[in-house]
């Protein structure tokens, strides 16, 4: 059985073609403002990335009442063609899916970018599920957490 807040995620679809757009560019940069704005949002341009632009965005939680401080979580990967959301259940991805907004990669939801201010408004709804999904749900096996930094290792050997 579906709880309330399951219920009230759907999703209108998406239409296949839209008009060209004279700036494609706007509704995206409208969509990075946003997010941007969330509170406890970091964002990394990604080293490994052949073609350059992709950028990871993490989560930073608050600091648990025994003072430590849980690990980053990625909340989405946005590149060239399309914004990869993580954090979403079953059922929020099946409305992605079915409302055509995006495809399934490795069990994550690749969203197309928005081509224009209505498609900008329901990738962001997207978003914010994902975002308040990743918030409020502890640290799971398997879930994709911020990189460690890489320190120097020093040898601890006396050699002469």
């Amino acid at each position: 059985m579906q709880d309330e807040t399951t219920c009230r995620f759907k999703l209108p679809t998406r239409v296949r073609f839209g008009p060209d757009l004279i700036d494609a560019f706007v509704p995206r940069i409208a969509l990075a403002e946003r997010i941007s704005e969330l509170p406890e949002v970091t964002v990394r341009e990604r080293g490994d990335d052949a073609v350059g632009g992709t950028v990871d965005v993490y989560i930073h939680s608050q600091v648990t009442r025994l003072g430590k401080v849980p690990p980053a979580r990625l909340f989405c990967r946005i590149d060239h063609e399309a914004i990869t959301v993580y954090g979403l259940d079953d059922w929020e991805k099946h409305q992605v899916l079915a409302g055509g907004w995006g495809n399934l990669h490795l069990r994550n939801v690749r969203l197309h970018m928005p081509r224009n201010e209505t498609e900008t408004d329901v990738c962001w709804t997207i978003l914010r599920q994902a975002y308040d999904a990743l918030r409020t749900t502890p640290v799971a096996p398997g879930m994709c957490l911020a990189p460690r930094p890489v320190w120097p290792s020093y040898s601890r050997t006396k050699l002469q």
